[in-house]
């Protein structure tokens, strides 16, 4: 009682006080939002011949992570784009290739850290390429297969390299064009076992529904211009800024 008597003179203190409260938690959720969201990372623009093999300079314009830690650090993830597909590849330190050595790649489609019906799951291993979705319960939900995957061992190191489209019409997989950002998360799956400590990227990146503000974030790369064809578009440019100065003289 005494604390509401005590209070009630002075409402432009608490009206005070409570901005105050108000702004310090804002500021609170901005910080852990920033924490969990680095800035996205505009994956590299070119293509790739899914083989399961590393060709020497078929990954150069890609995006690169350097992913797990214990006994598979050293292991690397690597994504780009064309017009076209999306290309992944990941080297992963495993002396021995299974059939149950998968690699999963699960996608924030909409970028908006919800789990959402129809989120983009994508798995690979020896014995092939699977494209599924979350149907709202459940991951791993198989869909109709867009697009392949590849995987070599070559005794120290297991590669793994895969294209989806980027837009393929079903309903079931993400639409991206140049310019969208999704989120993403990785996991290895060694003789089928997985652990947020050795083999998941990001760690929060666990086997439940877990909260996709952990996810890495990436903006689909457009197209860098040729220097022929910047040229051509200069040389355009001027004839149309002295056809204008003919129509005026």
């Amino acid at each position: 009682m005494d604390y509401v008597e005590n209070r009630a003179p002075f409402p432009v203190q608490e009206m005070a006080m409570k901005k105050i409260f108000q702004t310090v938690a804002g500021i609170m959720l901005a910080m852990s939002f920033h924490l969990a969201h680095a800035a996205p990372i505009t994956i590299g623009y070119d293509s790739a011949t899914i083989d399961g093999t590393l060709s020497a300079g078929e990954w150069d314009n890609a995006a690169m992570w350097s992913v797990f830690s214990g006994a598979y650090a050293g292991s690397t993830f690597y994504m780009m784009n064309d017009d076209d597909n999306l290309y992944i590849a990941l080297s992963v330190i495993d002396a021995t290739l299974a059939n149950d050595d998968i690699m999963e790649v699960r996608f924030d489609n909409a970028n908006n850290d919800t789990l959402d019906a129809g989120d983009d799951e994508l798995f690979l291993s020896p014995l092939g390429f699977t494209d599924s979705h979350f149907n709202g319960t459940f991951f791993g939900i198989p869909d109709s297969t867009d697009g392949a995957g590849a995987v070599s061992g070559f005794g120290s190191f297991n590669v793994f390299e895969l294209m989806h489209p980027l837009s393929s019409g079903d309903a079931f997989d993400f639409s991206l064009a140049a310019g969208d950002t999704a989120g993403f998360c990785l996991r290895y799956f060694d003789d089928g076992l997985a652990t947020s400590a050795t083999t998941n990227y990001l760690p929060g990146c666990s086997l439940t529904a877990n909260a996709q503000s952990l996810y890495v974030e990436f903006t689909v790369a457009r197209a860098v211009p040729e220097p022929g064809s910047l040229a051509l578009f200069a040389l355009g440019l001027a004839g149309m800024g002295l056809a204008r100065r003919r129509l005026r003289a």
